[in-house]
């Protein structure tokens, strides 16, 4: 699966239903360099399931403190991506 696109794709997600929050929440994803899809070999349902939790969480919680913004990114490391 392509990290990168499965990322991109929440993230614009999230943006569409944040728009509207009262508060104001930027929620911003730097994409990996060089415009190389980034492909992993993991279950893409959990997957998703655990970047929506993370997001969800960071969003319920900034959201309380009055607004912010929430940042992800992917970057290559020695032994693959984080």
């Amino acid at each position: 699966m392509n990290l990168d696109e499965m990322i991109s794709n929440l993230v614009q997600d999230y943006r569409n239903q944040i728009a509207h929050q009262i508060r104001p929440i930027k929620l911003l994803y730097e994409a990996p360099k060089g415009n190389e899809p980034v492909y992993i070999e993991a279950d893409k349902t959990r997957l998703i399931q655990v970047f929506h939790n993370l997001l969800s969480n960071a969003i319920k919680f900034t959201s309380k403190e009055g607004g912010g913004t929430i940042s992800i990114g992917l970057r290559q490391e020695k032994e693959g991506w984080c």
